[in-house]
Parts: structure tokens; C-alpha cells; sequence
């Protein structure tokens, strides 16, 4: 979903949210929340219902209409920073593994108190697009039946044709290469013309980032080390290859079969004698 739209669904729940203590649906005298508990009530309750919160008067939906104003008028929710999440990236996967609310409080962490931000005016939101089916190609789990086949469809049950899995190489240039997108939205509420505020919480959430790459980046560090730190002991009889074997290796091996010794050994020699020759003529 695009960050316009969702901006504009952060609003408009903000805007039902703040109209909701106050505002009674015509005839059921229920706030929005409980509408779906009245079947007439909820049939009532359509688009409109920003417009008839707008004209209702009423001092306590104030505050819903000035969002409602504010909505109308395009100043919308304010993404300030969006973080892509890759499968194949351990620190994405992490920070995505983390919980809204946990974010939203590590960003005020690293906030200047002077900003004097809320928690209330930081909005965090995981974004996921996918095909129906997460990270698998949903037309691997498709059948399909040649057009070949077609006139047979008309045939009995017993009869008709069975549809086959289509290999996923036949189709390889006109399919993703990758079934889900992830990523994480930082949006800002409150109106911020000059950028100063939605900067400084960019600036947060980066070092928040930064923070979650160093600790995975130390954990891969420390798995690492502690494997190289584990001796194994293959045995005392284990050949280690440092360098080219030579015609004496070959000969001693007990892995090298007397008729392969003899081929080795005469390739060798067709080489040797080929470079001595190649050096004669060049002396000529």
C-alpha cells in the first residue's frame, strides 16, 4: 500500500477515534466502536460518516473536526523514514522481529528531549505485499491443461484430463524473483512545515538501525569465533596438500592406482619434454 494511502487510514481511524466518546449514531444512541453490535446501526454507518461528524454540533468534536479539516486539505501524515526488510539480511529480519511499540520507544531513546516527542505522534508501520501466498510462488500450487486438451473437457467424469504442475524454468522471465516485499514506515503526525522535527526523527530511527546491524554483526562475529576456537583432531594419517603434488607424491600415494601413476607420470613427461623443446628453438 502506498504511504499516502496509509497516511490517510492512520487519519481517518484518528479522526473516528476522536469522535467516538462524544458522537451517538442516529436512532441506537451507540458510539461508533459498538456499531457492529446493532445490525441497524452498522448499515447506517457508511462513508459519510466524516461528513455528519464534520456538521455535527457539538464543542467535544472539535478536535476531529480540525483533523477532518486537515485531512481535506492534503496534510497528511508525514512518512518520514521507510527501511526495506530482506530474508536474506539478518539485521532487517531482527529489527523486523521487533514489536511496534518497542520501536517507537528506542526511538525516543536516542530523541533530544527538547524535540519533546511523543509516543503518540510516532507512528510505526510494517508494511507486507505478497501474492496470497508469502514468500512461495502461488503458481506453483496451479495446475494447467494444454489447450490441446480443451475438447476433451466435454468428455465423462472418468474421462476428462488431468491438469499438470507447469515447471517454474518454462516461465522464468515473467515471474518475480522474490514473492514478498517487507518494510518498515516511520510516520509523524503532527504537521511539521519545515522538516526540522521529521529529520531529527529520521536521524533516530537511523541510529536505531545502526544499533540492530552492530549487535547482529557482534553475534555473527562471536559464532564465528567461537567455531574457530573448537580444534578437531582428523588423525595423524590425513595428507594436507599445500602445493602441487610431485611425481615422488604420486609415486608414494596409496591412493593412486599403479595404472594412474603410469598416465600421470607420462603427461608429466610429454610436458617437460615439450617446454625443453620450446626453449631450444627460442635459443636457435
Amino acid at each position: 500500500e502506498h504511504h499516502k494511502s496509509k497516511a490517510s487510514s492512520y487519519m481517518i481511524s484518528d479522526i473516528l477515534a476522536l469522535a467516538d466518546p462524544y458522537y451517538r449514531l442516529p436512532g441506537s444512541k451507540l458510539p461508533i466502536s459498538l456499531a457492529m453490535s446493532n445490525p441497524d446501526a452498522y448499515v447506517k454507518l457508511k462513508d459519510s460518516i466524516i461528513d455528519i461528524i464534520e456538521l455535527t454540533d457539538d464543542d467535544n468534536l472539535q478536535p476531529a473536526k480540525e483533523l477532518i479539516e486537515r485531512y481535506r486539505s492534503r496534510k497528511l501524515y508525514k512518512r518520514v523514514t521507510e527501511q526495506p526488510v530482506s530474508s536474506n539480511v539478518a539485521w532487517t529480519q531482527e529489527l523486523w522481529q521487533m514489536d511496534e511499540e518497542k520501536i517507537v520507544r528506542d526511538i525516543l531513546e536516542q530523541s533530544d528531549s527538547y524535540m519533546n516527542l511523543n509516543s503518540s505522534d510516532i507512528i510505526v508501520d510494517k508494511m507486507e505485499m505478497h501474492f496470497g501466498m508469502k514468500e512461495e510462488n502461488p503458481v506453483s500450487h496451479m495446475r494447467f491443461l494444454p489447450k490441446s486438451l480443451l475438447i476433451e473437457t466435454r468428455n465423462k467424469p472418468e474421462d476428462l484430463p488431468v491438469a499438470i504442475k507447469v515447471d517454474e524454468s518454462n516461465y522464468e522471465c515473467d515471474t518475480s524473483k522474490s514473492y514478498l516485499q517487507r518494510s518498515i514506515r516511520v510516520f509523524y503526525k503532527k504537521l511539521d512545515d519545515d522538516g526540522i522535527v521529521s529529520k531529527h526523527l529520521k536521524d533516530c530511527f537511523n541510529a536505531l538501525v545502526e544499533r540492530v546491524k552492530s549487535e547482529c554483526t557482534q553475534d555473527s562475529y562471536d559464532d564465528t569465533a567461537s567455531l574457530s576456537d573448537s580444534v578437531v583432531d582428523f588423525g595423524a594419517n590425513i595428507n594436507v596438500c599445500t602445493q602441487s603434488p610431485t611425481k615422488s607424491d604420486v609415486e608414494e600415494s596409496p591412493f593412486v592406482s599403479n595404472t594412474k601413476k603410469r598416465r600421470m607420470n607420462g603427461f608429466g613427461e610429454t610436458l617437460f619434454k615439450s617446454a625443453i623443446e620450446r626453449l631450444d628453438q627460442r635459443h636457435r
